[in-house]
């Protein structure tokens, strides 16, 4: 471990932390690697966002995950790019709040705004950004995204979005 890693409980890690992945889909890369490469493929980095916007404190607000993006979604050594950033619209970030395995909330952060989702939104507005689909892609996406909504489970949000969906019974 380095100096600053020290402090981490790698045998507790990602509990109460903040971890990262981007996907590169650019044709043209900068990146060293892609370079010598001469590589097009996709491009998976991992990493670990600065200190000030990574660690969970205990008894933390919820919305703590958003302050954190407000700080920092990748970092620069010319000024980080912040959820605020729109960016052409040319970077999606999801965004996933794990508190505990029945309580996993999903956000989507696309040109400076933010909107929380479940599988069968994320299908309807991936469909929308990319045009280009047939009926086996279509039929593929919704089955991904059953899946999705089977694995990420928020079972209070989940009665709140049937509540809101088929009306408040009178109690």
């Amino acid at each position: 471990l380095s100096e600053k890693d020290k402090e981490y409980k790698m045998d507790k890690y990602p509990q109460n932390r903040r971890f990262s992945i981007f996907v590169d889909r650019r044709n043209s890369k900068p990146t060293n690697a892609a370079k010598k490469k001469g590589d097009s493929k996709d491009q998976i980095t991992f990493w670990q966002p600065p200190k000030e916007c990574n660690t969970l404190p205990t008894n933390h607000v919820p919305e703590i995950g958003f302050e954190f993006i407000r700080k920092c979604i990748i970092p620069r050594k010319d000024g980080h790019i912040k959820a605020e950033d729109g960016i052409c619209g040319q970077l999606i970030t999801f965004m996933f709040h794990v508190e505990q395995k029945d309580e996993i909330r999903s956000y989507l952060v696309w040109n400076g705004q933010t909107m929380r989702f479940q599988g069968e939104n994320l299908g309807k507005l991936l469909s929308f950004l990319f045009k280009e689909k047939n009926k086996e892609m279509e039929d593929t996406v919704n089955e991904r995204m059953k899946e999705f909504d089977d694995a990420m489970k928020d079972e209070k949000f989940d009665e709140f979005y049937a509540q809101i969906n088929t009306g408040f019974e009178a109690q």
